[in-house]
């Protein structure tokens, strides 16, 4: 269980009570909990969804729903992928660009990926709002895949220890609670 509320406080900002030393046992297991994590996420939204649907305009519970989504993840996602977009637009060698990620400072990719991403959440939301039940895990899944085929580019932090611990096994485990999911 202390491996799940990790990943819970990790990925999310839902508060969670309850205080335990963090062991790297902790984080090896908590892999498995990622893609649940999504799906957690998911749940909440779609219940927004569902408390809002028929009395709000379409626009209005898809604005609902992705500030939510910002909220209970507090943008983590979004910070990464605006480092992502930063370094990769920077053409700039290896070492620079894992540099810029680590910068506080946003640039114009930055900027740009996240005006287009959410323009485009607010569009998907807005047109397909179940959705909301799903895209949170499929970030989480996405995120296990990469983890598993692919090496830590640096030599420590914070994510050290998922990628080097993330297996094929937990990769098909995601791929599979997806498929569930889907369905």
């Amino acid at each position: 269980m202390k491996s799940f509320l990790l990943m819970l406080t990790f990925y999310t900002r839902i508060p969670i009570p309850i205080r335990f030393d963090i062991e790297e046992d902790h984080m090896k297991k908590g892999i498995w909990w990622m893609p649940v994590i999504g799906i957690v996420i998911g749940l909440l939204l779609y219940f927004a969804y569902w408390l809002t649907y028929d009395w709000l305009s379409p626009w209005v519970v898809a604005f609902i729903i992705y500030a939510l989504y910002a909220l209970i993840t507090g943008g983590l996602h979004m910070d990464g992928m605006a480092d992502t977009f930063d370094a990769f637009g920077s053409n700039r060698t290896r070492e620079r660009m894992l540099e810029i990620m680590k910068d506080s400072r946003i640039g114009t990719f930055g900027v740009l990926s996240i005006v287009l991403y959410s323009l485009g959440m607010l569009v998907f939301i807005h047109e397909l709002p179940a959705l909301c039940l799903i895209f949170p895990l499929v970030g989480r899944v996405t995120a296990t895949l990469v983890c598993a085929i692919n090496p830590y580019a640096r030599k420590d932090g914070m994510g050290k220890i998922t990628v080097e611990n993330c297996t094929t096994k937990h990769a098909i485990f995601a791929i599979g609670l997806l498929i569930a999911a889907a369905a």
